[in-house]
This record gives structure tokens, sequence and C-alpha cells, in this order.
């Protein structure tokens, strides 16, 4: 486990050409807003934190959307704004078709984790 426990919202206002942000294993209990501006983010893995909730505007070309064992229990409207999600972990689906019923992803497969161990399960 890392001790990061906040990303500053500058990080994104000087560097929106970030297209892997992988902060799993900390203590963030947010995102930050001015990731919006990270436009070429097509992966985002922040499994494992102590997050609480989604910004509401998320880069529009995220393809990965990991988001797993943190406190998230309901996703912004805003999330249905993602149409090239392909890859989301389990708990997020959840959330999705619990708030979206009628939504319709593209995803190819759905990670999750049991334990310590990582599953994909490929969607047909």
């Amino acid at each position: 486990m890392n001790l990061v426990t906040n990303l500053p919202e500058c990080l994104f206002n000087t560097n929106s050409n970030i297209e892997k942000l992988l902060v799993s294993f900390n203590r963030l209990t947010c995102l930050p807003s001015s990731i919006r501006h990270a436009t070429k983010l097509v992966e985002l893995d922040a499994n494992n934190n102590k997050i609480e909730f989604v910004p509401l505007r998320l880069p529009c070309d995220v393809k990965i959307l990991k988001l797993g064992c943190n406190s998230i229990t309901s996703l912004p409207i805003e999330i249905r704004n993602l149409t090239k999600l392909t890859s989301f972990t389990k708990k997020i689906e959840t959330v999705l078709m619990t708030a979206f019923p009628s939504l319709r992803f593209r995803a190819s497969k759905v990670e999750c984790r049991i334990g310590n161990r990582r599953f994909e399960i490929p969607l047909l």
C-alpha cells in the first residue's frame, strides 16, 4: 500500500497528455475534478483506495475504468458519456446497472476480485 492521499488539482491542468493514471493501492478519498482536462486519458486505475465519489466529468476517451475496492455507492449520471468504455470493475458494473438499467455498454470484459485473486470475465 502506498500513502498518497490526494492528487493536486493542478496535475491535470498542466499534464493533459496523460494516457494512463495508475494510482491503485493508495489512500485517495477522491479524484480531482480537473481530471476532465486529461483529454487523452484512456485508462484510469484507482482500485483499492478510499474514494467515495466519482467526479461529474471524466474524460470521454476513457476505455478502462478500475474503481473497485473503494467506498463508491453511486455514480453521476454523466458516467453515461463514457461511450468508449470497454472494461470496468464489477462493482462499477453493479452500480451502473442499478442506476441505469437500460444503459448498454460495449464492454468486452468485466474485471472482478475475490480476495487477492483477479479475474477478467469476458462478456458475450
